[in-house]
């Protein structure tokens, strides 16, 4: 159920609401949520009190006065967490379902994580080692990408591997005219109105472009490895194929 699936939390979301008052709630709630998330998604229309959000930066390390030393968590309202983590299960079980999310990625996926991932590379390592063979590592850093999904970008993309207008237009609708401002102890900024960011399921899409980029690094690799390999076989003599005078 998706009310219970929240993160335990005593924090105020926009609407003044814990997440754990809905959890304690989900069955009394359950009946009324069901039919307003069905009119969103039914309708197309998100409510406007749902875009809103706070930002509150979260020191990470490092100098207090370099703003990259900080990770922001936006506070939002905490009925619309119900709705996102059903449009998040519809999206990353359609994803799945349709071989759109690569394999390797293990962030947003069903029983995966660090962990995961960790023994993946290490079991992968292990058999490059065994094999002879030299090993690629590709690292991205995405620490700032939540905040990076735009929706001339994303919409043909959508189009592209199967998403319905309607599913296409409720999503872009969930992005635009958020109200953002930030907290920094009891002060708060103006608002300010932002059409970027995105949903879990959403963010997670993005990254299936990941695959596309991975693919292209790996041939460029493989192809500069067997043209190392070839150049110390010249230089050796052991390569007469390659040589001045060699069979070509």
């Amino acid at each position: 159920m998706a009310c219970m699936s929240l993160q335990n939390t005593a924090a105020l979301g926009t609407d003044g609401i814990p997440t754990v008052v809905i959890k304690q709630l989900s069955w009394e709630l359950a009946p009324y949520l069901a039919y307003l998330i069905n009119v969103i998604f039914r309708m197309g229309i998100f409510p406007d009190r749902w875009r809103q959000g706070i930002i509150s930066p979260i020191h990470k390390g490092g100098l207090r006065t370099v703003k990259t030393n900080y990770r922001p968590v936006t506070i939002t309202n905490s009925l619309s967490k119900v709705w996102e983590r059903i449009a998040n299960n519809q999206i990353t079980a359609y994803l799945t379902a349709n071989g759109i999310i690569d394999g390797s990625q293990h962030t947003y996926q069903a029983r995966k994580g660090t962990d995961s991932y960790w023994m993946e590379l290490a079991s992968k390592l292990c058999v490059a080692k065994d094999n002879g063979k030299k090993a690629l590592l590709q690292v991205y850093d995405l620490l700032s990408a939540f905040n990076l999904v735009h929706l001339d970008i994303l919409k043909p993309k959508l189009a592209r591997v199967g998403f319905d207008i309607s599913a296409i237009n409720i999503l872009a609708e969930t992005m635009m005219r958020r109200l953002i401002k930030t907290k920094i102890n009891n002060s708060y900024s103006e608002v300010t109105k932002v059409n970027v960011g995105s949903t879990e399921g959403i963010f997670n899409f993005s990254l299936s472009d990941s695959a596309a980029i991975k693919g292209r690094v790996e041939s460029t690799a493989k192809e500069s490895i067997r043209t190392e390999a070839a150049m110390v076989e010249v230089e050796a003599g052991t390569n007469p194929v390659n040589t001045p005078g060699g069979v070509r």
